[in-house]
Order: structure tokens, then C-alpha cells, then sequence
């Protein structure tokens, strides 16, 4: 193709990423590495993401869910107020993102790669959150 019509097809191919199918070369795809898709969606989240992980209205959900098992029927409905759910769902998620850093810690440990429940029983034992004769019921 001459430059009025656009150029030429690598200077084309190489502004449009780079990816799909090379000139020349038929049947061969050239796209994105296998879990480079996931990888980036993950970069851009802890880039953009400031707000929490759970939804505020399930986790509001859940913690009304909680306190009305725990009431005892002759008590009013207890109502939360707005900023004591949001420190507390700060709370929750900060504990679960450790939880789970240190169970994957547990999982590269034992040179899995997938995280099992064993491994978030071994670490709240570690923690002292929960004894082994708990784990042994609960597995």
C-alpha cells in the first residue's frame, strides 16, 4: 500500500497494539499472553480502587442479619448508624485482607498454588483465634 492509503501494514499493526493475526502469516495468533488480561484488570483496580470490597448495602445487610440473631425477641430491632457500618466494615475487611495475605503465604509455604480452608485454619491457630482440637471438628 502506498502512504495515501494509510501507510504501511506494520507501521498499522504496530499502532493497533500489536495483536491478532501478523501480514504474511495465516492461522498463527499473536494475542495476549494467557492471565495478562486478568493481571491488568488487577493493576487497574489497586490503581483506582479506594472504596471497600464488600458492597456497603450487603455488608449493612449482614451486620442487621447479626444483630437481630442476637437480640432477644422482647428488645426493639437495634438501628446502626451510618458511620459506626463504615468503621466497621473497615475493620472487617482489614481483617480479612490479612487473613487472607497470610493464608497465601501458607499456600506458597507448602508450594501449592491454590488456597485451601486448611490454610486459613493454620493461621488462625497461629493467631490464637481458634484451637487445633477446632480445626480437627470443624475439617
Amino acid at each position: 500500500m502506498s502512504r495515501a492509503h494509510g501507510g504501511s501494514r506494520q507501521r498499522r499493526h504496530a499502532a493497533a497494539g500489536g495483536r491478532g493475526f501478523r501480514p504474511g502469516e495465516r492461522g498463527v495468533y499473536h494475542g495476549v499472553a494467557p492471565g495478562a488480561r486478568t493481571m491488568e484488570r488487577i493493576h487497574r483496580a489497586q490503581r483506582v480502587e479506594t472504596g471497600y470490597m464488600l458492597p456497603r448495602t450487603s455488608f449493612a445487610r449482614c451486620c442487621r442479619a447479626v444483630t437481630e440473631a442476637f437480640t432477644p425477641l422482647m428488645f426493639p430491632s437495634f438501628r446502626i448508624q451510618e458511620a459506626a457500618l463504615e468503621v466497621l466494615q473497615a475493620a472487617v475487611e482489614a481483617h480479612l485482607t490479612t487473613l487472607l495475605e497470610q493464608a497465601n503465604l501458607c499456600t506458597i509455604q507448602g508450594r501449592r498454588v491454590k488456597l485451601e480452608s486448611r490454610d486459613i485454619q493454620l493461621v488462625r491457630i497461629l493467631r490464637g483465634e481458634m484451637s487445633a482440637l477446632d480445626a480437627l471438628s470443624e475439617g
